[in-house]
């Protein structure tokens, strides 16, 4: 799947490409080429990170040249942390975040944690032309969000801020030990419901997105703790009728299970 993703943003550098205004704009054949060898480094083995700070350069060096995009995206999709990645998803946010090969990054920033990458999912969502870039914006920051709400948790634990911070900058750290889980639960809500309003028919790999949604809904209406679960209705081992409302304010053990 990378490899095909790869090979696609390079025919897209040596052609056309859209920019932020949507108007086709003609690649360079040199900054092409520079792209196209980057790509071969990183198939020959040559690691992400190695490559990242060549990507960012190029990008710097073409800043109106469609390849500009393809180097900032290639960086957002295989480099995982770090100041490079930070500075591409900036840019990206700041000059190309009406561009339709913004599409794959949502995604991959659900593990990228840094404000650079909220900052980015939030602007795609409200600024993209493109329903499909937004719809992904929308269900991968909640995802995103849902992932803060964990290492919020692990934060807990001095020697995992320590590790945290190394990981992924104090400043970063910093703002998520700033956050409280209330107020991002009620923000990932929200961008459920959202899907479920504006992009419900938006397809997936395994349906639409408002099933997608609406799953997650249900999950955080009935089966977060504190919630009341959905009735549950079937016959015992006897066969008599039972209904799990039955034992509201009782101590129930549910166990599930199944043969193939």
């Amino acid at each position: 799947m990378l490899r095909t993703l790869i090979a696609i943003l390079v025919l897209l550098s040596i052609g056309t490409a859209i920019q932020a205004d949507d108007a086709p704009q003609p690649t360079s054949a040199s900054a092409a080429k520079e792209f196209a060898a980057l790509v071969e480094e990183f198939e020959q083995g040559e690691p992400a990170r190695a490559l990242a700070g060549k990507s960012l350069a190029l990008a710097k060096k073409h800043p109106k040249d469609p390849v500009a995009v393809d180097a900032l995206v290639w960086i957002a999709i295989n480099v995982r942390r770090g100041d490079e990645l930070s500075q591409a998803m900036s840019v990206l946010t700041k000059n190309h975040i009406k561009n339709i090969k913004l599409l794959p990054i949502c995604q991959k920033l659900v593990r990228r944690p840094a404000l650079a990458s909220e900052k980015f999912l939030r602007q795609a969502l409200e600024k993209s032309p493109h329903k499909s870039v937004q719809a992904e914006a929308c269900f991968h920051l909640a995802d995103y969000l849902k992932r803060q709400i964990v290492l919020m948790q692990s934060l807990k634990d001095p020697s995992d801020r320590k590790r945290l911070e190394q990981y992924y900058g104090r400043e970063y750290t910093q703002h998520v030990v700033s956050l409280t889980e209330d107020e991002i639960s009620k923000d990932i809500e929200q961008l459920y419901k959202r899907i479920a309003k504006s992009f419900a028919e938006v397809p997936t790999r395994d349906g639409t997105m408002g099933q997608k949604a609406n799953l997650e809904l249900f999950a955080i209406h009935h089966l977060f703790v504190g919630r009341i679960a959905p009735d549950i209705k079937g016959e015992d081992i006897d066969g008599k009728r039972l209904k799990l409302s039955d034992y509201r304010g009782k101590v129930v053990v549910l166990d599930f299970w199944g043969h193939w």
